[in-house]
């Protein structure tokens, strides 16, 4: 989404049960807002209800945030939705294709379509030899797909004659790639795809390894690793970890930002954090080679070669790396609210929340503030949170009798978002005597200790004045 511009998209909460659904709230944080509807709002059983969310980037880069929908569903009573988006500079943008056209085949991709920005006319080569000529890629339901279960792709040219005389074009060596990738995984069969960059002027056919080659691929796996390969001799430079969760089955969004001898990757918004000769690190060094400038998407089967395939690639955006893309910090913070409950006049109770810095720059948080009952614990301001790093803060509630609310206000140096609000609720309730296994009273007029057992499946367990005049008798399943 170009920086500055608002992009409207919708999710469907269905109602799978035999009740109404009582949605009391739907919330999103930083650059995302919820349009429509208005919360609170009811879902009969059966229906369905449309919620209008809007991303609205100021700046560059990836975004990445959480829809928390809080509702009187007994069992996911909070449920959170992980939301992203990429803001891009129009003016710096190179070449891009949606890849949203007739099906095609892998010498007649046509120009690229532009739809993102750009200018000129950009083809695609076929990429890796094939037994009955180049393998490259195809069209198929709008997304370039890979043609096999083998090393398959395209890089960008200015000639028309794809299967012909064509040859690589030279591209800028500081780049913005962002494309749309999906990499199917199953029966334990990985897949993977990504973006290739400051490599060779290739001819139809060739492959990206060895001989004159150079450059560099980043890949992403359906695992949900990243890696970041030189090109010759090929081999992994940076790898991230396997995550502790990715959805292979859904299109999930790839950046690579490519800056001299540095580089980051964000995936669905979070920066990447890669260990390289040992060390973790956000910004993998890649040093610099002489190349043609050539671009291109591959796709990958070098951990199971033959035997997986039905990677796809849209969306794609080429954009030079000036200044509108320099490292920036960018601020998230989990969860969007806070509830902290019933708690009982008088005690104190805490809750933390985490502060994410998912950019390139060292994040400065200046101030940390909230009012009324509520209080911050720690840490003290001003503090730093390193580029994909975390902080957590503590707050307090010390309860009064009520519902109390207020809002936490957090400023930082985000350009895009310089002061990120949580909304924090709890309720003073009175003191008064455990209700857990009662399971019913009787009202009766005399002292509420009157009462005694009587050795059946119930116990008594002794009188309770239950309001002025009013005594009555408590049990307790046993």
């Amino acid at each position: 989404m170009p920086a500055g511009q608002s992009k409207q998209l919708s999710l469907t909460v269905s109602n799978t049960g035999s009740a109404t659904l009582n949605v009391s709230s739907v919330t999103a944080g930083g650059v995302f807002s919820v349009l429509s509807p208005a919360a609170p709002f009811t879902v009969a059983p059966g229906a369905a209800t449309a919620v209008s969310v809007q991303f609205s980037p100021s700046a560059t880069g990836g975004q990445a945030s959480t829809l928390n929908i809080v509702s009187n569903d007994p069992v996911q009573p909070n449920l959170t939705v992980p939301i992203w988006g990429t803001g891009y500079s129009p003016a710096n943008v190179l070449v891009s294709d949606s890849f949203k056209r007739a099906n095609a085949t892998e010498c007649s991709l046509g120009p690229a379509d532009l739809k993102f920005g750009g200018s000129g006319a950009y083809y695609y080569l076929p990429d890796w030899p094939g037994s009955g000529g180049p393998v490259g890629a195809g069209i198929i339901s709008g997304a370039l797909q890979n043609n096999g279960l083998d090393f398959g792709g395209v890089q960008l040219t200015a000639s028309s004659d794809t299967c012909g005389s064509a040859q690589g074009a030279a591209l800028p060596q500081d780049l913005d790639i962002i494309v749309d990738l999906y990499v199917p995984g199953s029966s334990g069969k990985i897949t993977d795809a990504g973006a290739y960059f400051r490599s060779r002027s290739a001819a139809p056919g060739d492959g990206l390894f060895g001989g004159t080659s150079s450059g560099y691929w980043v890949e992403l796996f359906s695992t949900g690793e990243a890696w970041v390969d030189q090109l010759n001799p090929f081999e992994p430079i940076a790898k991230t970890a396997v995550p502790a969760s990715f959805n292979p089955n859904v299109v999930h969004t790839l950046e690579t930002l490519v800056q001299g001898t540095s580089l980051q990757v964000t995936l669905d918004g979070n920066p990447q954090t890669f260990t390289q000769n040992g060390a973790a690190v956000t910004t993998v060094a890649v040093p610099t080679a002489s190349n043609n400038g050539a671009v291109g998407i591959s796709f990958g089967s070098e951990r199971n070669r033959g035997k997986a395939g039905g990677q796809t690639a849209s969306n794609l955006v080429i954009s030079s790396a000036g200044s509108g893309s320099s490292p920036a910090p960018q601020i998230s913070v989990l969860p969007a609210s806070l509830s902290f409950g019933n708690v009982t006049v008088g005690q104190s109770s805490t809750m933390t929340l985490t502060i994410t810095n998912q950019g390139g720059a060292t994040l400065n948080v200046t101030s940390l503030g909230v009012a009324g009952p509520f209080a911050i614990v720690s840490p003290n301001t001003p503090f730093t949170v390193a580029a994909g790093a975390s902080a957590t803060v503590t707050i307090s509630f010390t309860a009064v009798a009520g519902p109390q609310s207020a809002t936490l206000t957090i400023a930082s140096n985000d350009p895009a978002n310089p002061s990120v609000s949580v909304a924090v609720t709890g309720n003073g309730a009175a003191p008064g005597v455990s209700a857990a296994g009662l399971i019913g009273y009787w009202p009766f007029e005399g002292n509420g200790q009157d009462a005694s057992g009587n050795g059946y499946d119930l116990t008594l367990e002794g009188g309770a004045m239950f309001g002025q005049g009013i005594s009555g008798q408590a049990l307790r399943d046993c």
